[in-house]
């Protein structure tokens, strides 16, 4: 099955786009991330870190640390990904909606009493 947000394109457009929010939170390079968004990697260390460790000790405590500290641009990579799904989503049902007004009139709903067209009387 072909999911048109994986292609090539649509990743190298989420790229892009994961390049604008992060100039947009000022985070033009890696010194510049630990700078900018360390209150976040932080939360993400100590949590990761924690939940790993209570599922696998000592060792998961290191790995969730290390996962931790890149969670915050994996958030802003995961955030691009779905925005971008979302408004995949959101034409593809409008254009459905579209043709189907268009091509089937008696698809959707009407006004109340089923009235509609030229010469009915208004609705009491």
């Amino acid at each position: 099955m072909f999911i048109p947000f994986l292609a090539a394109t649509a990743i190298a457009t989420a790229l892009i786009k994961l390049g604008a929010l992060s100039a947009w939170v000022t985070v033009l390079s890696l010194a510049l991330k630990t700078v900018t968004m360390r209150i976040p990697i932080a939360i993400c260390v100590v949590v990761c870190a924690l939940v790993a460790a209570s599922f696998y000790g000592l060792k998961g405590f290191f790995l969730g640390g290390l996962l931790g500290s890149i969670a915050p641009a994996a958030l802003l990579w995961l955030g691009v990904m779905l925005v971008g799904a979302t408004i995949f989503i959101a034409i593809y049902a409008a254009a459905w909606t579209a043709i189907v007004a268009f091509f089937w009139p008696g698809a959707l709903p009407g006004p109340p009493g089923g009235r509609c067209g030229r010469g009915t009387p208004p609705i009491p």
